[in-house]
């Protein structure tokens, strides 16, 4: 229920024209993600770019950690390819939680 409360300051950022930080979006991502609202999530990651705000490695990382909680292979899968389609690198965090999420749904060999 915290992405219902936080998504009204989100939206009045906008009508008042204050051009939400990749801090503010990641921070939404976080709560989008963790209360399953993936898709959400997904169309908010879209919705950054639209506004002018690049998403960076911790952007991705953070919905990347939760496509792995929920064993969304495929969907990281994707979104890694995304990543490096638009000259973000992975870090040491990124491949860690790619590792552990494959290796805790007995894919590893897939990962």
């Amino acid at each position: 229920q915290m992405a219902g409360m936080a998504w009204p300051f989100f939206k009045e950022m906008l009508v008042r024209r204050i051009c939400p930080d990749v801090s503010t979006f990641n921070v939404l991502l976080n709560v989008l993600c963790s209360e399953g609202k993936l898709k959400k999530a997904g169309y908010l990651l879209q919705k950054m770019e639209d506004v002018g705000c690049c998403p960076n490695v911790v952007t991705y990382n953070t919905v990347l950690s939760w496509y792995c909680k929920r064993r969304m292979h495929k969907a990281a899968r994707d979104l890694m390819d995304c990543m490096s389609c638009k000259g973000i690198e992975p870090n040491i965090c990124t491949y860690n939680m790619l590792i552990d999420g494959f290796c805790r749904s007995n894919r590893s060999a897939k990962g």
